[in-house]
């Protein structure tokens, strides 16, 4: 299950930086809030994409431990 959320959010993060690079690119560069709101989405994605990262490899870790 954690590894269908670790997928959806990289799907996710990846449809924005899309969206954002060419879909809408002109729109952001119109006002500096927008954009600025706009990477700040992007870093929160990232962040917290990293975090199920270090989760799952945590547990990944714990799992072997108790396996041996």
């Amino acid at each position: 299950m954690r590894r269908k959320w670790i997928a959806r959010f990289l799907i996710t993060t990846v449809v924005w930086l899309t969206v954002g690079t060419w879909l809408i690119d002109d729109w952001l560069g119109e006002v500096a809030v927008r954009f600025l709101i706009w990477w700040g989405v992007c870093a929160l994605l990232a962040l917290v994409l990293m975090i199920f990262a270090l989760y799952d490899s945590v547990t990944v870790f714990r799992e072997e431990r108790d396996r041996h």
